[in-house]
């Protein structure tokens, strides 16, 4: 692998990390799976026993909540992909959004 197509793999799987984890698009996703747990268990304390659906949910909450959790899974993503044209466009559409909120964050500061 050239050192070109490392930047463009880490640049692009960071910024899918960042997308699905911190990103306004992303939150609808996130507070979905984060109501399974906790809120169930603030209502009915005594009486709740997590179920299967519930823990499945916990978990996946934390995956899409945690860049290094989803920067692993992103990254394997962006492996299978990008020997493809499309997935090579995906990429450089992600490589993208990581410069721009480097970018976005230096002009805000």
């Amino acid at each position: 692998m050239a050192i070109s197509e490392l930047l463009i793999f880490l640049l692009a799987s960071a910024g899918m990390s960042i997308i699905v984890t911190k990103s306004y698009i992303f939150k609808p996703l996130r507070n979905l799976f984060e109501w399974s747990v906790e809120k169930r268990i603030s209502i009915n304390i005594n009486e709740y026993e997590p179920t299967f659906r519930d823990k499945v949910a916990k978990n996946i909450h934390k995956l899409i909540s945690c860049p290094l959790c989803f920067g692993f899974w992103s990254g394997l993503f962006i492996l299978a992909v990008r020997d493809y044209y499309w997935g090579m466009v995906f990429c450089y559409c992600l490589c993208a959004s990581i410069v721009s909120l480097v970018i976005y964050s230096i002009a805000d500061r």
